[in-house]
């Protein structure tokens, strides 16, 4: 106790009687402090209650979403629609896109090539051909000087190409050099002084000039029925 409780005076430290008034402070008996206690229980009664009543509203919204026809139905749809558009914005993969051309992959392909690159291009003699079936055949060179002389350039043999349903003589040819070259040739009369090729060139670029163009899967089509 600082203060005198009968007049109020601040009171010395360690005196038992008031210097002003001679209250003896020993008879003095402080009532007892008020108890907070009270309105603390009064505090958490009210948190609990607006927590009670939060949580009660949660439920009962909750509750009345669910029942309810029309808001399932939107939710339903908006999820259908964002899978929709997520299945719709993914591409699919092109699978079927024909191999490309590679020199050497069989003696069809390779004749198909030269055939469809040299009618594409409109060598002379070539680009009257048309359709898918074609024969190769390997050119005789006996009783043709021409030929002989071809097949003499050409390691030995020279092929000759005439669409499947073509009667008589055979004037488109070509030969094939060690090194890869295709020499493509058009045979018209008396050739046996020498022919000149209307084209030499290596098969790698036959290939890669098809494959340019996209005339792979055509080639393929050419190679499948193609008669030897």
């Amino acid at each position: 106790m600082k203060f005198c409780p009968n007049c109020g005076a601040k009171r010395r430290p360690g005196s038992r009687i008031c210097a002003k008034c001679g209250y003896q402070f020993k008879n003095y008996k402080p009532a007892p402090a008020a108890k907070k206690s009270g309105k603390k229980k009064a505090m958490a009664i009210v948190i609990a209650v607006i927590a009670v009543c939060g949580l009660t509203f949660a439920f009962i919204k909750h509750h009345q979403d669910s029942s309810n026809p029309a808001i399932a139905t939107s939710s339903s749809s908006q999820s259908t629609g964002n899978s929709d558009t997520d299945s719709s914005a993914t591409p699919s993969a092109n699978t079927s896109a024909t191999a490309k051309l590679s020199p050497g992959e069989s003696p069809k392909l390779d004749a198909a090539s030269v055939i469809e690159y040299a009618r594409t291009t409109g060598l002379a003699g070539w680009s009257s051909l048309s359709g898918t079936d074609f024969v190769v055949g390997i050119g005789k060179a006996a009783g043709d000087p021409t030929l002989g002389k071809l097949s003499d350039e050409g390691q030995g043999t020279a092929y000759k190409v005439a669409a499947a349903s073509q009667t008589g003589p055979t004037p488109l040819v070509y030969t094939l050099d060690s090194d890869g070259t295709v020499n493509i040739y058009r045979i018209s009369g008396d050739a046996s002084a020498g022919v000149t090729p209307l084209k030499r060139i290596p098969k790698t670029a036959i290939a890669n000039y098809l494959n340019q163009h996209g005339d792979a899967d055509k080639v393929r089509q050419i190679g499948i029925k193609l008669e030897e």
